[in-house]
């Protein structure tokens, strides 16, 4: 049987991380890009969530673009400009019976999300937007 379980390394680096202030941190970056997207309302793009439950630690900001295959080419120009983004879960396992399930199906084609965090300062979310609406203009 293999000893799985949480390193020596991980468990100090979970040991000195304030893990409120990651939470706090995701959370505030989270409202920045909503508060940017309700404002701006970009053409071709879905907000699945405009708010965020409390209590809720997010792992990203997800958008659903509209175009397939649009999500692929703001992935790849965001990349070139040194910016991270997530093509959010795009491999659909062979075992999957993915006729059965459409609407996983399009989120696996559809949803992206941009990077929360807690170590991105605000000018970095601020670039990120930047980029992000100079691409949906072209």
């Amino acid at each position: 049987m293999i000893p799985w379980g949480t390193s020596k390394a991980s468990e100090r680096i979970i040991a000195g991380t304030d893990m409120s202030r990651v939470k706090k941190t995701r959370r505030d970056n989270f409202g920045k890009y909503l508060a940017w997207f309700l404002a701006e309302r970009p053409a071709g793009i879905t907000l699945p969530f405009t708010e965020l439950p409390e209590g809720v630690c997010p792992l990203f900001f997800p958008l659903i673009f509209e175009e397939e295959g649009k999500r692929e080419i703001v992935h790849a120009r965001m990349k070139e400009r040194g910016i991270t983004t997530y093509p959010w879960w795009d491999r659909f396992h062979p075992a999957v019976p993915w006729d059965e399930y459409p609407d996983a199906v399009y989120l696996k084609k559809h949803l992206f999300g941009l990077p929360v965090h807690q170590d991105l300062e605000p000018a970095m979310i601020e670039r990120v937007l930047t980029e992000f609406a100079d691409l949906m203009q072209h």
